[in-house]
């Protein structure tokens, strides 16, 4: 491979963001503001909601569009993005991204499913599943075109602290590791500590007009430099990304109020055949029977219900009869599609397909 050097240039960038803190310490408030300096006066900003309807409180001091979401699972985070990006917002703030973590269907519950379908004893048998899927949300935020805003909550633990202006002591609240996977926090450019009186503390920073810098109650305006520094030149062309394994369910997916996606022009006739089939019972086991068959003609017995089970995985469910609701079953029914494809590169699948279409009609 011939290699080559080239002089480097600072080419305009998107920003990523992340602020760490104790409930409490202004985190949501703080990444609002500097949402509205990054998108501008007139850009939009996108905001997924994890804290039960707290952001839209904000919502008479600031002008954004939010999604509150009760499932924190891998498929509904890269839905979310899909559904910003392909509406065009400027921003997208996280708020926050802790619940990925530890709230219903984030990463440890799935951890958990998927070490229960492993059958293993070993508490670090889940995560070989989850690390792929990790990297994929992590590479989704790098890689969007929007600017990306976080919020981290930390475990909260207190202690006594001498006041330097009265010289007595006072039960100081504190916070300690973010809770999310160790080290996430340093993907970002700019890493900001909240504390109880908040200030926005350095932590971490590529910019180096926040080098070591505490701000006290930060305002729209502590953020111009930030934007500043994203600036440079304009790339003629876009840098080709590395190839990513994609495991949203379709990379246009219908809305999630959508009453059926099958009216979607751009869902594949066969899918929606196949959703024709899911009427029963027995025809849920025809469809995701048949998907789990040919998985595993394509990679093997073994591989091929761990590749099953990890798109199941991603919908939030270890098994097909575990779904609650119709919409969920059929987004993962094009998913499986999906990934069948990609497996199959066309050739295979279309003998699957076909052959379950007649069982269907049988």
């Amino acid at each position: 491979m011939n290699l080559q050097f080239k002089r480097a240039v600072k080419y305009g960038a998107k920003g990523r963001l992340a602020l760490i803190g104790p409930s409490g310490s202004g985190k949501s408030m703080s990444a609002l503001k500097a949402a509205r300096r990054l998108a501008g006066p007139n850009g939009r900003v996108a905001c997924i909601d994890t804290e039960h309807g707290s952001l839209s409180k904000y919502a008479d001091l600031f002008e954004f569009d939010v999604i509150e979401l009760n499932n924190y699972s891998p498929e509904n985070f890269f839905a979310a993005f899909d559904a910003a990006e392909q509406a065009g917002y400027d921003v997208i703030v996280i708020d926050s991204m802790s619940h990925f973590w530890m709230g219903a269907g984030g990463a440890l519950e799935y951890v958990d499913m998927a070490r229960k379908r492993s059958g293993s004893r070993d508490d670090m048998a889940g995560w070989k599943d989850f690390r792929p899927v990790e990297r994929q949300m992590l590479e989704r935020m790098i890689g969007s075109p929007m600017h990306v805003i976080v919020t981290m909550r930390t475990k909260t633990a207190y202690e006594e602290q001498i006041n330097e202006r009265t010289g007595k002591k006072q039960r100081v609240k504190i916070g300690l590791a973010p809770v999310q996977r160790e080290g996430l926090e340093y993907e970002f450019d700019f890493v900001g500590l909240m504390n109880e009186d908040n200030e926005l503390i350095t932590d971490k920073t590529r910019c180096p007009a926040y080098a070591g810098k505490v701000i006290a109650k930060p305002s729209e305006k502590d953020f111009d430099a930030f934007a500043e520094w994203l600036k440079g030149e304009e790339r003629a062309q876009a840098p080709a990304a590395a190839p990513i394994e994609h495991p949203q369910p379709s990379a246009k997916p219908a809305p999630a109020s959508a009453p059926a996606a099958a009216a979607n022009s751009e869902v594949p006739e066969l899918v929606q055949d196949l959703w024709k089939q899911m009427s029963d019972k027995p025809g849920f086991a025809r469809v995701f029977g048949g998907f789990l068959q040919t998985f595993q003609r394509l990679l093997g017995e073994e591989a091929g219900n761990e590749a099953f089970n990890q798109v199941l995985g991603l919908h939030g469910v270890d098994s097909w009869q575990h779904f609650k609701g119709m919409q969920a079953a059929r987004r993962c029914v094009l998913a499986l599609y999906n990934k069948a494809l990609e497996l199959s590169e066309g050739s295979q699948l279309d003998l699957y397909a076909e052959s379950v279409s007649e069982r269907g009609a049988a």
